[in-house]
């Protein structure tokens, strides 16, 4: 029994602790500059995001759908933040996201 609570504990504080986790470390960024940016209407949402991917390599592609999965489900701004950006500058705001400060994410749009 002592051994059942002493490794539910050991659980608990390893899973609270500090540590960086790996969904919030920073992509690399090689996206190429300038190109299509993301279209985002409120009564449909993204609408070229399929479009844009088909511009950039396979490696390409994943991080800028890994960024903008991550965005999505970890940020509380909206997705029309997005709106207007090319895909390079979508990556380079969630990785800016994901080191920042919360107090900081706005100017990660700048």
């Amino acid at each position: 029994m002592k051994k059942n609570v002493a490794l539910m504990l050991s659980t608990i504080l390893m899973s609270c602790s500090p540590a960086p986790h790996p969904e919030y470390e920073s992509l690399k960024n090689d996206l190429p500059a300038g190109g299509m940016t993301i279209a985002f209407t409120s009564d449909v949402g993204f609408t070229n995001i399929e479009e844009i991917a088909s511009h950039l390599s396979e490696e390409q592609a994943d991080v800028f759908y890994q960024s903008l999965s991550w965005y999505g489900t970890e940020v509380l701004f909206g997705l029309s933040r997005l709106h207007g950006k090319t895909a390079g500058e979508a990556v380079d705001i969630v990785n800016c996201l994901k080191v920042s400060e919360p107090e900081h994410h706005e100017g990660c749009f700048d």
